[in-house]
């Protein structure tokens, strides 16, 4: 028993130290291997993804032009203060590409008292005053001619000059000679079309307008006439009155060209989707459906005839300018849309009922998002004052139900071709205040009109590019300086956001240069 208790403690001894060994050797492996292992990553050690780089404004502006930067990179250093608010230091930026406009003479101020006018005019105005109520024309109408050559700027004297001729039709030769008439307007709807465009902020004279052509029974016409008013004198106290007016009158319209359309038989028409040609007959009777449908049914057959760019990016880009603008267009009746023509030309054209074509020559050409933005704002306004619509409906009203009319004398009707000056001029007019309301430089559409004016002078006006839009919306450096006097007397803005860096990058999309 001695011996085996022996060798049994003596085997408890090695077992027990076989033990140690092995957890003292197993402790020695576990920290190594955690002194070389990493621990796994938590949540909030992962690292973070970096972020974009932000421009930033660049405050310090050289006085002169800084060297190797173009036009472009100015105007867009000049973007990026503007959108983070520092609008100091963008207005210097914007100041280095775009210098002030050349002296140019100065929209008339209207005068209303008398005893402001010059001393000849003075005369004039009491020689008139003397025979107002009297009926000699002579006496009346003589120093009224007189008086508006000599003070071209006082406003009772054409208000006189109008009711005067009013009372009096076609007697201006007949009662003051040929040489004093020759160079005068001779009629009161003369006097006032170019009076108004001299004093469009005048109420009196508008009302006039407005009145002289409901007298007349062309209502779309007093409409037109009547939302001008409210829409380039948002702030004028009759500003809502005259935009009643102008939808009232809209109203009469349609109903007097549908009685007239009745009476020559229009009901007996169908229509469809206008491709080839279109009979009178079919026209009148879309033309009763309203602006907006009338437009529609003409983009159906546009849209068939031209390529498209279906870009989700491009047309978006197109339409987001626009719907900045549309709030303050002054027309919430219709369905504006917006297409993206791909046409190298530098061309666009609005239908009625707001249906608006940018061709990609526009966007190509363009330097700036304002510029862009200048030229829909131009467009949004043919729209809107009905110019196309209006032409199109007294054409109709004009011609036989059986006449047929080719689609191309259909689209130069209503694309521009035939557009008087004034029709320009009231769009130069909206297009360049909608720019300005919805934060554009004000001067947007006045530098895409200049460089249409350069093109005139090297005589490209021959270019496939440039056609087009010259032989459709003439560009002469009258518009140009109008519009600069325009943008200074308004105390508009031009050196607001231009949007250069965006518009490239739609430019570089067109062109495949991303």
């Amino acid at each position: 028993m001695g011996t085996t208790q022996k060798l049994n403690n003596r085997l408890r001894r090695v077992f027990n130290l076989t033990m140690v060994f092995i957890f003292t050797l197993g402790l020695l492996l576990s920290v190594d291997l955690i002194a070389n292992s990493k621990p796994p990553a938590s949540p909030k050690s992962k690292p973070k993804p970096a972020k974009p780089a932000i421009e930033k404004c660049i405050t310090s502006v050289a006085k002169t032009h800084p060297p190797g930067l173009s036009s472009s990179l100015i105007l867009e250093r000049g973007d990026t203060c503007y959108t983070q608010g520092d609008k100091t230091s963008a207005v210097k930026w914007y100041s280095l590409a775009k210098p002030a406009f050349k002296k140019t003479s100065s929209i008339p101020e209207p005068i209303y008292e008398s005893d402001r006018l010059s001393p000849g005019g003075k005369v004039f105005w009491r020689e008139y005053e003397r025979y107002k109520d009297t009926d000699l024309v002579s006496a009346q109408l003589i120093p009224l001619l007189n008086l508006v050559n000599k003070d071209p700027n006082f406003v009772p004297g054409y208000l006189s000059l109008v009711n005067l001729y009013r009372k009096h039709p076609g007697g201006c030769e007949k009662y003051a000679g040929s040489k004093l008439c020759a160079d005068q307007p001779q009629t009161p709807a003369e006097v006032l079309e170019s009076v108004a465009a001299q004093f469009p902020a005048d109420p009196e004279l508008a009302k006039m307008r407005v009145e002289l052509l409901v007298d007349e029974d062309n209502y779309l016409e007093a409409s037109i006439a009547a939302r001008q008013f409210a829409l380039f004198q948002t702030g004028h106290p009759e500003a809502e009155k005259f935009g009643q007016l102008a939808d009232q009158y809209l109203k009469r319209y349609r109903s007097k060209f549908r009685q007239e359309m009745i009476i020559k038989g229009i009901f007996g028409c169908t229509t469809g989707i206008l491709t080839n040609q279109v009979n009178g007959c079919a026209l009148g009777m879309m033309l009763i459906e309203g602006e907006s449908n009338f437009g529609q049914k003409v983009a159906e057959g546009f849209k068939q005839k031209l390529t498209l760019v279906d870009d989700p990016v491009v047309v978006e880009y197109v339409k987001g300018i626009a719907d900045k603008m549309l709030p303050f267009s002054g027309r919430t009746d219709f369905n504006y849309e917006f297409y993206v023509v791909s046409d190298n030309a530098m061309n666009a054209f609005a239908l009625p009922g707001g249906k608006i074509f940018i061709n990609t020559g526009a966007i190509l050409h363009s330097k700036s998002e304002a510029e862009l933005a200048g030229l829909i704002g131009h467009e949004i306004a043919h729209a809107v004052f009905s110019h196309g619509y209006q032409r199109i409906a007294n054409q109709t009203l004009a011609m036989g139900l059986s006449q047929i009319i080719p689609f191309g004398d259909l689209i130069f009707t209503l694309t521009g071709a035939s557009f008087s000056r004034s029709n320009e001029k009231e769009a130069d007019i909206l297009g360049t205040r909608l720019i300005t309301t919805t934060g554009y430089a004000a001067d947007g559409l006045r530098n895409l009109m200049e460089t249409m004016v350069k093109l005139e002078s090297k005589n490209l006006s021959s270019s496939n590019i440039f056609a087009n839009w010259l032989r459709t919306h003439p560009a002469s450096s009258d518009r140009v300086k109008y519009l600069e006097e325009l943008i200074v007397k308004n105390g508009y803005d031009r050196y607001a956001f231009e949007g250069v860096k965006q518009h490239r990058a739609i430019q570089q999309r067109l062109t495949g240069k991303n």
